[in-house]
C-alpha cells in the first residue's frame, strides 16, 4: 500500500512538472516597434505589456522611435480606452480590446504593422478595427539589401520581384534579396497579379528604386478606388550598413 502511495505521489509530481514546463514554454519575450498603414491617425492605441496597459506612439513614415517590451503569453493584445468607463462598475473595464495577434515564439525583435480598416476615419475612436502583421525585425533575420513584401489585401497574389518568384497568401510575408538591383537607376522590377474568374489580373507592375545598404518593407494594400484593381503600396525603408572591418 505504501509503495502504491509513493508511486502515485511521484506520478502527480511528474504531471505537475510537465504542466509547469509546458506553461513556461508559453511565456515569450519580444521587443518591438510599430508602424501603421491605411486611413487612420493611429492615436489612442494601447497594448498590454505583460504587467500593465501602455500607450503606443506611431510615426508617419518610419518605425516608432520607442521600442516596446512584451513579456507573457504568445498573444499581443491591443486596446482602446473605454469611453463609458465607470470606476464603480466592476463589469465596465477601463480599456476595450481592439485586436490581437499571435506572436511567433522565435521572434525576439519585431516590427508590428497595424493595417487599418478603410472605414476607421468614419467611426468613433473605440470602434476602429485593425489587422496586425508581426515581422521578425532582427538584423540577422532581416538583413540589408533585403525586401519583405507584406500582403494586407486579403487576396492571394503571385508574380515576380526581380528574378524571385512570389506566391504570397493573405497575411503572409515574402522575402527577396535585391542585392543585384540595389542602387541601380532602373530599380527592381515587381509584377504581381491575382487569379480572377477570367484568368490572372495584373495589380502591380513597377520598377522600384532602392538605395544600397537598405532593408525595405513593401506593404501591399487594397486599391483606394472602389472599382480599381491597382494596389496601393507603402515602402518602409531603413539604412543598415555593413560592419567596418577592424584594422590590424
Amino acid at each position: 500500500m505504501v509503495k502504491q502511495f509513493t508511486t502515485l505521489v511521484f506520478l502527480f509530481i511528474a504531471i505537475g512538472t510537465l504542466a509547469y514546463a509546458k506553461e513556461q514554454q508559453k511565456e515569450i519575450s519580444i521587443d518591438f516597434r510599430v508602424f501603421g498603414v491605411g486611413r487612420d491617425h493611429f492615436e489612442e492605441l494601447y497594448f498590454f505589456n505583460g504587467k500593465e496597459i501602455e500607450p503606443l506612439e506611431f510615426l508617419r513614415t518610419s518605425r516608432s522611435i520607442s521600442t516596446y517590451q512584451y513579456r507573457g503569453s504568445p498573444e499581443l493584445n491591443i486596446y482602446f480606452k473605454n469611453p463609458n468607463y465607470i470606476a464603480e462598475d466592476e463589469n465596465n473595464p477601463p480599456y476595450l480590446l481592439a485586436t490581437s495577434a499571435q506572436i511567433d515564439p522565435s521572434i525576439s525583435q519585431g516590427l508590428v504593422i497595424f493595417a487599418a480598416n478603410s472605414s476607421n476615419r468614419d467611426v468613433q475612436i473605440h470602434e476602429r478595427t485593425y489587422e496586425l502583421f508581426i515581422i521578425n525585425d532582427a538584423p540577422e533575420s532581416f538583413a540589408r539589401n533585403s525586401l519583405l513584401l507584406v500582403n494586407t489585401t486579403g487576396v492571394p497574389l503571385f508574380g515576380k520581384a526581380g528574378s524571385t518568384d512570389i506566391d504570397i497568401q493573405p497575411g503572409a510575408i515574402a522575402s527577396v534579396d535585391f542585392s543585384d538591383y540595389a542602387g541601380s537607376d532602373k530599380g527592381i522590377p515587381i509584377g504581381l497579379a491575382f487569379e480572377a474568374k477570367n484568368g490572372p489580373r495584373l495589380v502591380l507592375s513597377n520598377d522600384i528604386r532602392i538605395a544600397t545598404n537598405r532593408r525595405v518593407v513593401l506593404i501591399l494594400e487594397r486599391p483606394k478606388r472602389p472599382n480599381s484593381t491597382r494596389l496601393e503600396i507603402r515602402m518602409l525603408s531603413e539604412a543598415i550598413y555593413p560592419k567596418e572591418t577592424a584594422s590590424e
